[in-house]
């Protein structure tokens, strides 16, 4: 099945979506993983590379 895969990594989740290569949304193909980061004093946000790295991975194999 030719597709494209998204991903989007924002602020308190990662969320991945594939798509036809005509850009409509494949039913029933698609995860939302949660996260929490952690903020700074000085209103920062941060959170640990190889845990972004290891929620990014698991919101794709999800989709699977």
């Amino acid at each position: 099945m030719d597709s494209v895969l998204s991903l989007d990594v924002g602020s308190s989740s990662a969320r991945t979506l594939l798509f036809s290569f005509d850009g409509k949304e494949m039913e029933g193909f698609g995860s939302q993983v949660r996260y929490r980061a952690r903020t700074t004093e000085d209103g920062g946000w941060e959170i640990d590379a190889k845990e972004l790295t290891g929620i990014a991975a698991r919101s794709i194999t999800e989709i699977c």
